[in-house]
Formats: structure tokens, C-alpha cells, sequence
């Protein structure tokens, strides 16, 4: 079995090597690290987990909001060869029971104001060692890295969910290092250091294993919707970011400071993803500033990057926006195959016999070494979301529907929504983005309910008048039964506040 140190230590000791006195991370706090300060907090945070019995393999529930800390534990733990458990924080509290139940976490990391949360929480109880972390502390003591194989796991993930217990991706350091290869060309610069301005976590790690100095976002990540987008720019031009790399919803608000502020600052380069990306987004910023270098990454908890494209070729394949969102070509690193879409769990054989050819739609399914292999203790999901082809290789079922052609990786919709009518199949994106490039409408959903009838679903905002959707709707040729105006925004999941949560809205 190969062990090694993991590829974002080699290049993270790089950086506390070659760059003691570069700023590595500026905590929401304002205070800015170097890397020799921040090699001391993991440093102390290292040997204050060694004194509470961690080392390899040791199950640690990590609850620490994003800052500085968190990011110095995660790389105390990774070095210590320990399994980081991360509870997405939108999950419901007997959701967040059942995982804990089930995980049996040896250790509780947190801050002081969760440990009193926890204590509400009986499942809580079941974890024998607690240790919360209102400051770090800092130690000159050298330390080395707990040698790990690629297989094993490194970070178990359990994101989303609105009913039952949500899956755990579990990660082994294998599938990050694979990870962080991937991204690297994207996130490094051969001149000077990006300061990035990011609220993904694993951008973060990638950014120090590069060299770059991250700027953790002052907000409240819960919620997103009522940060001020004006001290999000203030922050930015503060400590003159050059790239941001956020997901959709914290971008439409950058954008709005630097329309409020009339420029870009020392901004260069933008990264989106996580979520659609609405048309006003990718419109404004090709329109106001194409001088900027602009991406898309399209991926999931499973796998990242699927597909990376730029702002403009996306806005190009708008100009007929019922072919689709484009998501760009695939990254070399992965195979990718359009899967006849399906409900139920596949086999090696049905596998074979339900690859389907360019330009038909179908579920987007992948592999390669960046593409989890599994989930933890939890064989439902993986019957559901992998596929054991005849040469052994797992593929992961993304539930994204789309299709192929030269262009690259069009997205369609959701395994969940896709519509049947009179022995046709229609798909939610192609009209939602048609509607937007046509009329403006931003908050729709095009959904077939249990009783057949579809429905275009409108959030509060929406002014166009009926008549004027039927008859757009009508020269697309896709059927439409009804619209449903709702006093409220349509509700969209917690995390990225920009994917439909189309159980709440059928409860509407």
C-alpha cells in the first residue's frame, strides 16, 4: 500500500519554508498570519490534540465557523493522520443526532458558544472527549507529518439533506491530493500571490498549498441574503484582493459593490460555482468588466472540478439559451458518460447498455481519481449514487441531467424534475434560462407536480404578466398547464441560497 506525505502538505511545508513572511491567511477578524505564525497555531493546535488521544485514524467532529482557526485545525488533524467529520451547519438538529449517532465521533472540536448549543443535544453526550477553542495559541515546536496512503480517509462530509440522515462523502487524502492537482493550475500564479477572497473551504487548503494569501469573508455564510454587499467590497478593496472565488449568490453581491463603487478595484480574476449561475450574473460582468479573467466550475461535494468553462463562452451559447446552461468540456483528469436516466440503482450491465450518444439528454455520471469512491457506512446511498462497472471502476451518478455534443457539457436539470408530456421529456433549464434572457424573470421554477400538471412557479419579485409568459413559452414549443405566482421567493437550499428546493416549494 503506498503511503506518502499528502500532496497539500508538500506544498504547504513549501510555503512555510519559502514564505515565513508572506501573509498566508487575514481571519474575518481583519488580523493578518503569516506563514510562520500560522505554522505556530497549527503547531499548538497539534500538540493540543496529541494531549486528548488524537492521532491516525481518530474520528473528530470539527464545529468551528470559517476563520483562521479553522483552518489551523484542519491542518492539525490532516497532519495527524485523524478523520475530520464536517456537519454541513444548514442540516436540522435530528439530522445532525443521527449522524453523530452513527459516526460515533471520538472527539468534539468547537468553539465555546457551540459546546453550550451541543449540550441541547443529547447525541452530543455520546462524545466521551470535548475541546473548546476560544483562542490559539502558538508553539515553536517543529513538527512532521503523520505518513498516510491515498485510501485513507481524510474528511468525511455530510452536506444537504431535507429529510432522513444525509450521506457522507468520505474523502480519503488520496482523493484531495488527486483534488488539489486538478485545481492547482487554476489557483496558482507564476508571478506574484493571488490574494483570494473565498467562502469554500477547500479553496482555502489549495491556497496555502500554493502560496497564496486567502481573506476569509466577514460574514455570516447562514445568511447570505441580507450581508451588506458594501462591506463585502470594503473588505475586498481593503486587503486589495486580486481574485475572488465564491459561490453564485456571495458573487451577485460583489458585484453589486463594484457597480457601487464604479470599478473593480484590484480585482483580476473571478471563480464561480457550486450552483447555476443566473444570466444577469455572467451578462453583467462580461458587459461591465471584460477586461476580468472569469470562470465556472462545475461540480459537487463528490467531485470537483467536473467541467471548467469562462464567463464569455457561457454567455455566447446563451444567445440560445434553450440548448441549456454550458458547463464547458470536462477536465482531463476525469472520464465522463451521459447515462439513460434512471431511478433506481444500476449494474455493471444496465451500466453498458444505458450509455447514450452526444446530444442526448441523460444523467451526468463520472469517474477518476477525484471522484469519491464511497460513503460512509451507508450502502443505500452508495447502491444509489455509484456504479461498480465490470472493470471495477466506481462511477458517481451526479443526478445532473445534460448532454454532450463538440461544444462540451450542457446541463439540462435534476433527475428529479424532469417533465413528461405526451411521450416527450422536457427539462427545467433550457426555459428558466429563456425566460430570464427574454423577459427578465430570475426567480422561476418549471415543475411537473404528481398530478402531471406543470406549473411555472414565480417568486414575489416577478411582474410579467401571464399572457406574455404563455406566448413566449408557446414559441419555445415546451407545455406549460399553469403559473403560480407565490408572495414569497421561491425557496432555494441553504447553503448556496441558489439551487431549488423543490420539496418546500411544492409545500407552498
Amino acid at each position: 500500500m503506498k503511503t506518502s506525505v499528502h500532496n497539500s502538505f508538500e506544498g504547504l511545508l513549501h510555503s512555510f519554508e519559502n514564505y515565513p513572511d508572506r501573509i498566508a491567511v487575514t481571519d474575518k477578524t481583519g488580523i493578518d498570519y503569516t506563514y510562520s505564525e500560522f505554522y505556530g497555531h497549527i503547531a499548538w493546535c497539534r500538540e493540543s490534540l496529541i494531549e486528548r488521544g488524537v492521532k491516525k485514524g481518530t474520528r473528530v467532529l470539527l464545529a468551528i465557523p470559517m476563520t483562521m482557526e479553522l483552518y489551523a485545525m484542519m491542518e492539525a488533524l490532516f497532519s495527524l493522520g485523524a478523520v475530520i467529520i464536517f456537519l454541513d451547519p444548514w442540516l436540522k438538529g435530528s439530522q445532525m443526532a443521527a449522524i453523530i449517532k452513527d459516526v460515533k465521533p471520538q472527539l468534539l472540536v468547537c468553539t465555546p458558544k457551540i459546546k453550550w448549543a451541543a449540550y441541547l443535544m443529547p447525541a452530543a453526550w455520546t462524545i466521551k472527549k470535548w475541546f473548546a477553542v476560544k483562542e490559539l495559541g502558538s508553539s515553536e515546536q517543529k513538527w512532521a507529518v503523520t505518513q498516510v496512503s491515498d485510501e485513507d480517509t481524510a474528511l468525511i462530509t455530510f452536506t444537504g439533506g431535507n429529510t432522513g440522515t444525509p450521506k457522507g462523502a468520505d474523502r480519503s487524502f488520496g482523493f484531495l491530493a488527486a483534488q488539489l492537482k486538478v485545481l492547482k493550475p487554476h489557483l496558482q500564479s507564476n508571478e506574484t500571490p493571488h490574494v483570494d477572497y473565498s467562502n469554500f473551504p477547500i479553496v482555502g487548503l489549495a491556497d496555502f498549498a500554493v502560496g497564496n494569501h486567502l481573506v476569509i469573508p466577514k460574514i455570516d455564510l447562514r445568511k447570505l441574503e441580507n450581508t451588506d454587499s458594501g462591506e463585502v467590497w470594503n473588505t475586498i478593496v481593503r486587503h486589495k484582493v486580486t481574485r475572488t472565488i465564491t459561490s453564485p449568490s456571495l458573487l451577485l453581491k460583489i458585484k453589486e459593490g463594484m457597480d457601487a463603487a464604479g470599478g473593480n478595484g484590484m480585482v483580476k480574476e473571478i471563480i464561480t460555482g457550486g450552483a447555476p449561475i443566473p444570466f444577469r450574473l455572467i451578462n453583467g460582468f462580461v458587459s461591465d468588466f471584460p477586461e476580468l479573467k472569469m470562470e465556472a466550475i462545475y461540480g459537487s461535494t463528490e467531485t470537483e472540478p467536473i467541467a471548467i468553462t469562462d464567463f464569455k463562452s457561457m454567455y455566447k451559447t446563451m444567445e440560445t439559451p434553450l440548448k441549456g446552461v454550458f458547463a464547458g468540456k470536462s477536465v482531463s483528469e476525469i472520464q465522463l458518460k451521459i447515462m439513460e436516466p434512471s431511478t433506481k440503482a444500476v449494474n455493471a450491465d444496465e451500466f453498458e447498455s444505458k450509455i447514450l450518444p452526444y446530444n442526448i439528454p441523460g444523467e451526468i455520471v463520472v469517474t477518476g481519481a477525484h471522484v469519491n469512491k464511497g460513503y460512509y457506512n451507508n450502502e443505500q446511498a452508495f447502491s444509489e449514487n455509484k456504479i461498480v462497472a465490470s472493470d471495477g471502476q466506481i462511477w458517481h451518478r451526479t443526478g445532473d441531467v445534460g448532454y454532450q455534443n463538440a461544444e462540451g457539457i450542457y446541463l439540462v436539470g435534476r433527475l428529479n424534475r424532469i417533465i413528461h408530456h405526451h411521450g416527450t421529456s422536457f427539462h427545467p433549464y433550457p426555459i428558466e434560462l429563456y425566460l430570464e434572457r427574454n423577459l427578465g424573470i430570475t426567480d422561476a421554477a418549471y415543475v411537473q407536480h404528481a398530478n402531471g400538471e406543470i406549473v411555472l412557479h414565480l417568486g414575489k419579485s416577478e411582474t410579467v404578466n401571464d399572457d406574455e409568459i404563455f406566448n413566449w413559452i408557446k414559441q419555445a414549443d415546451y407545455p406549460l398547464n399553469s403559473i403560480k405566482r407565490h408572495k414569497v421567493d421561491l425557496p432555494r437550499d441553504a447553503r448556496h441560497k441558489s439551487k431549488l428546493d423543490l420539496n418546500s416549494l411544492l409545500k407552498l
